[in-house]
């Protein structure tokens, strides 16, 4: 089961996205992030000229949103080939698989999802700001699961992961950055400006997610103080590959000789941390602290 999780756990996260985009999105005017906001302003941008409309009658025709939501999901696989090239690559091949599982999965579901189900949740049809917020947390929280399995959700995330593991940038803040542009880009072509500026709250709150739910491009300072310092620090190594910088003080209370430890480490390696200095010293004294930039030689974990 261990196994098979990853690949239904990205089918979901794919499912996510989809509903995101037609339950919440479509019915709001609202623009989505990433390669999925590029695809949904090139379609609308054709159907309203294909179907001499605007935008809010646009969304309002079922018939002419079936024709967007086809070549939404064309666009998106046709994109996102030359990225899943790139994940082969340069990132990993299990991280490409599950990217690429996603983006068949997403592709299907938003030209196939059923209508019946995209109003579960019962929302006020003029009520941008809840559609911005849902649409926000449903997306961040795909793409935080995605990451967090090893997997993406395909498009600028594949981008977002790359330059996040080279440049030791946040993937949140990177999302942010492009995505505000692609937004912006869009209210230009479309001509509609009071979505994108709730659109904007969307992309600040999937950005706010992905950074506190995906663990591993946060960085935290693991200070250790106790007399154990050369198993502690052998065991840190052996487990982890991450080394320890050690300095001789002075306990304040004890007045005897110890050691401070100080481990740079991913969020979601400070658990395994503590249980390495656990099991060598009990009486260890522990801190934890975040640290927004890391420079010089700084082990990172490759991905499969």
């Amino acid at each position: 089961m261990k196994k098979v999780f990853p690949y239904i756990a990205i089918v979901f996260c794919a499912f996510l996205t989809s509903y995101s985009i037609r339950s919440f999105i479509n019915h709001s005017g609202l623009l989505t992030s990433g390669v999925s906001g590029i695809c949904l302003v090139i379609s609308r941008f054709f159907a309203i000229l294909y179907y001499n409309t605007n935008l809010n009658d646009l969304l309002a025709n079922a018939k002419q949103m079936d024709l967007v939501n086809t070549l939404t999901s064309v666009l998106f696989f046709i994109i996102n080939i030359p990225l899943v090239y790139l994940a082969f690559k340069k990132i990993g091949k299990r991280f490409a698989t599950l990217s690429s599982i996603y983006i068949i999965a997403n592709t299907l579901f938003i030209k196939f999802l059923p209508n019946s189900i995209l109003d579960i949740f019962s929302l006020n049809a003029n009520d941008t700001l809840s559609h911005a917020l849902f649409a926000g947390v449903f997306s961040g929280v795909a793409t935080s699961l995605a990451l967090n399995i090893g997997g993406s959700t395909a498009g600028l995330e594949i981008i977002g992961t790359y330059f996040s593991r080279k440049k030791q940038i946040s993937i949140g803040k990177i999302l942010m950055f492009v995505n505000t542009i692609i937004i912006i880009t869009g209210g230009i072509f479309l001509k509609e400006w009071t979505p994108i500026l709730y659109t904007l709250v969307l992309v600040f709150v999937n950005g706010r997610v992905v950074d506190s739910l995906h663990r591993a491009t946060r960085k935290m300072i693991i200070t250790v103080i106790s007399e154990e310092y050369k198993e502690i620090s052998e065991q840190v190594s052996t487990k982890t590959n991450y080394s320890c910088t050690i300095g001789k003080v002075l306990g304040g209370y004890t007045g005897k000789d110890k050691y401070n430890i100080m481990i740079v480490v991913p969020e979601n390696k400070v658990d395994l941390i503590i249980d390495i200095v656990h099991k060598i010293d009990e009486h260890a004294f522990i801190t934890s602290s975040d640290t927004n930039n890391v420079y010089g030689n700084f082990y990172i974990e490759p991905l499969k």
